[in-house]
């Protein structure tokens, strides 16, 4: 009895329930379920404060100057949100939401000291498990059709006005949002795993991999290749194009000794380029075939036209609505959004963006630095991603950046 008390109460387990709760939050299509309304979002919220609130007490060494530390800049989040609601008082939820998920991550990196990207390889590594079952799935379910799917959930997300869309449930670990006519007339399933489309998936995808590949000492290549594989499975041209980065980087930085590892670097990885680069291409011209790459492009043009017109402090948060007067009548119901630079500029203008741009400029001119070049390459190639999806408000976001400024933070202090 202990010993399981042990278990449940030990501070691993907590850091992986914290985790999985950052993945959940990542649009997740558990909290875009039609049937459990906003009890997701707000479940999550609890849950990841009673996981703070334990980690914290878990921490065996609490001084007084790092717990003032911590509410300090909880505070200073605080003040910082209700000036933005104070001018543009729009959605009082939202505004709240975002103070109680910034503050709980401060709160826990601050106390807990979490300047080794411990949550992010808890996150690496729950994110490498949804590969493999996703994968199982895609595989056996979506493409050969060995597995029948084994019931529905009914989404909201990219869903008509008066209807909502209805998704392949297999047994409430995987679904199929997605098809794509890359492949031919027949079309392929796109693997999004547990998330509500490609892209999203393969963001996290591509977050697991860089924090396996570019972050911990000695990557685990089986993680890595499982991850590669999951990355290609969601046929996203941004996942591709971090593939593209990451033997980029790899092709750049290390040095040879042997005939071996010549022939990899001058051979198979220039290779390899060729082959990621011409699927990215392929899937590139696929989407201009089906309006995708037009609507990247006019969301930019759309975001900066809906911007300029608040450029200070936005339109407020939370409010899309705004983006959607500016759209032309060519896009019909593809009035989804897909960079988050506009998005926070439209709904917070210049204001809101400032700390995303002051905190990028200090991760990367102190990685810099410091010759941190393989943290450095996660952040140039993370902020790249986010220009083209949306997640500047997803906690995994936070986590993100609050990682990195604990981890130069602490090495600017030894």
């Amino acid at each position: 009895m202990n010993d399981i008390c042990k278990v449940i109460f030990s501070k691993s387990i907590w850091l992986y329930i914290f985790a999985l709760l950052i993945i959940l939050n990542a649009n997740s299509l558990y909290i875009k379920d039609y049937s459990a309304g906003k009890f997701p979002d707000y479940a999550i919220l609890v849950f990841s404060y009673i996981c703070m609130a334990v980690l914290v007490i878990k921490q065996k060494m609490l001084s007084k100057k790092v717990v003032t530390t911590a509410l300090k800049l909880c505070m200073g989040v605080g003040i910082f949100v209700l000036i933005l609601y104070a001018v543009n008082p729009y959605n009082i939820n939202v505004n709240i939401q975002w103070l109680i998920r910034v503050a709980v991550l401060i709160i826990y990196f601050v106390i807990c000291k979490d300047n080794e990207y411990s949550l992010l390889m808890a996150y690496k590594n729950i994110m490498t498990f949804i590969a493999c079952e996703s994968l199982f799935f895609w595989l056996f379910g979506s493409v050969l059709g060995v597995i029948e799917h084994t019931g529905y959930l009914y989404s909201t997300w990219a869903a008509n006005e008066n209807s909502i869309k209805v998704c392949n449930s297999y047994y409430g670990i995987y679904f199929e949002t997605q098809m794509t006519d890359s492949f031919g007339n027949a079309g392929l399933i796109r693997n999004t795993a547990i998330f509500t489309e490609g892209p999203m998936a393969s963001l996290n995808f591509c977050i697991a991999l860089m924090v396996e590949h570019l972050l911990k000492r000695r990557p685990y290549m089986p993680f890595v290749v499982i991850l590669v594989i999951a990355i290609l499975s969601t046929v996203s041209t941004t996942g591709y194009l971090v593939l593209l980065s990451l033997v980029l980087f790899k092709l750049i930085m290390y040095p040879v000794n042997t005939p071996i590892l010549k022939f990899v670097k001058f051979v198979v990885l220039p290779i390899a380029i060729v082959v990621i680069a011409g699927a990215g291409i392929y899937v590139l011209a696929d989407k201009q075939d089906t309006m995708s790459l037009l609507l990247r492009v006019d969301d930019f043009i759309v975001g900066y036209n809906t911007w300029i017109e608040h450029p200070i402090f936005g339109w407020g948060a939370g409010n899309t609505y705004p983006l959607q007067q500016h759209m032309d009548f060519w896009r019909g119901e593809q009035t989804g959004f897909s960079n988050s630079i506009f998005w926070v500029l439209v709904q917070g203008g210049i204001y809101l963006a400032a700390p995303y741009i002051i905190s990028s400029i200090y991760i990367l001119f102190y990685l810099n630095k410091m010759k941190e070049y393989k943290a450095l390459w996660f952040m140039i190639v993370y902020l790249i991603m986010l220009s083209f999806t949306i997640a500047p408000y997803l906690n995994i976001t936070f986590v993100v950046f609050i990682s990195f400024i604990m981890y130069v933070h602490e090495k600017k202090l030894k």
